[in-house]
C-alpha cells in the first residue's frame, strides 16, 4: 500500500507531499490493477435509466472490448452499486450511507459490505452542489484530518480531475459526437495516468456518476 513522503506512525503530513511510491504504481484495490509505464484509456457509457435498478454503466477498454459494468439498486432506501469485470466477478461494492448528514458512500472489496472488506470513503457536502469536491479517505484514516485522494469538477458535463495531493492521476471528460446526441447516450472518457489503480478509479466515476442523479433529481 501507499504511503506519504516521509510519512511515520501517527505522522501529520500536508497532502501536498503525497507521492508515488518507489515501486511506481499507486494500488488501492490492488497492484494487478496498476500499468506502471502506461496511460489508460476507457470509455464509460451510461444506459437509460430503467426504474429503480437505474441505468447501468459499461465500461469499454480503448480497443472498444468490454471491460467492466457497473449494476445494481437506486432505490431510496437501498443505495447499492457493484462494479463487476467482463466475465461478470464482482470486484467492488459501493453503498451510500443514507443517513449520513453527508452524501457519502462507502466501497468494500468483493460483492458483500462486510466492514472488514471496506477500502475507502468517498464524502461531499449535502445538500449537493454541481462542483463540490469530493473527499476520498482510505479505510486506515480513521480520524479523517486529511484526505486521502479528492475530486474537482463539473460533475453534470463530466469534467473533472482526481488528485493524490497535488499529483494529477486521473480525468473523466464527456465524449461529444452527433452519433451519441442523435440517440440520446451519455458516454465519458477516463483517462487514467500510469502506476494508478485504475479499477479504483472506476469506482469514482461511478460516485460522480451517482452525485450528478441525485443533482438533477432532488
Amino acid at each position: 500500500m501507499f504511503r506519504r513522503k516521509g510519512e511515520k506512525d501517527n505522522a501529520k503530513v500536508s497532502s501536498e507531499e503525497l507521492v508515488l511510491p518507489k515501486s511506481g504504481i499507486l494500488p488501492v484495490v490492488s497492484s494487478q490493477f496498476c500499468t506502471p509505464n502506461e496511460k489508460l484509456v476507457f470509455s464509460v457509457q451510461k444506459r437509460p435509466n430503467r426504474s429503480c435498478s437505474g441505468g447501468d454503466l459499461i465500461i469499454n477498454d480503448a480497443e472498444s472490448y468490454p471491460f467492466a459494468r457497473v449494476e445494481g439498486r437506486q432505490c431510496r432506501l437501498q443505495e447499492k452499486r457493484i462494479l463487476r469485470n467482463a466475465s461478470g466477478k464482482p470486484l467492488l461494492t459501493l453503498k451510500r450511507k443514507v443517513l449520513s448528514i453527508n452524501y457519502e458512500w462507502d466501497v468494500y472489496l468483493g460483492e458483500k459490505t462486510d466492514p472488514a472488506k471496506l477500502l475507502f470513503r468517498a464524502r461531499t457536502s449535502f445538500p449537493l452542489q454541481l462542483k463540490t469536491p469530493v473527499n476520498v479517505y482510505m479505510a486506515y484514516n480513521t480520524d479523517e484530518e486529511q484526505w486521502d485522494f479528492k475530486v474537482k469538477g463539473d460533475y453534470v458535463e463530466r469534467a473533472s480531475v482526481f488528485y493524490y495531493g497535488a499529483r494529477t492521476i486521473a480525468q473523466l471528460s464527456r465524449k461529444r459526437s452527433a452519433t451519441n446526441e442523435l440517440l440520446g447516450r451519455d458516454t465519458f472518457l477516463i483517462k487514467i495516468e500510469p502506476g494508478v489503480d485504475y479499477v479504483f478509479v472506476m469506482a469514482l466515476v461511478v460516485i460522480l456518476d451517482e452525485i450528478n442523479r441525485h443533482t438533477n433529481t432532488e
